[in-house]
């Protein structure tokens, strides 16, 4: 019976968690690479014009 309660649906108990971790961990890298992108463009254009930073 426990079985039935832990498995139902093809879900584990573990799935909820595993799948907020999942989007947690997209959402961390999107905005990581959102990030780097800005960065590297700051670079660029202060490469152009000389400036130190």
């Amino acid at each position: 019976m426990k079985e039935m309660l832990l498995v139902s649906f093809g879900f584990c108990v573990w799935d909820i968690p595993a799948l907020i971790l999942l989007v947690a961990m997209a959402v961390a890298l999107a905005a990581h690479i959102l990030r780097q992108r800005q960065r590297e463009k700051e670079f660029e254009k202060r490469e152009k014009t000389g400036e130190t930073a």
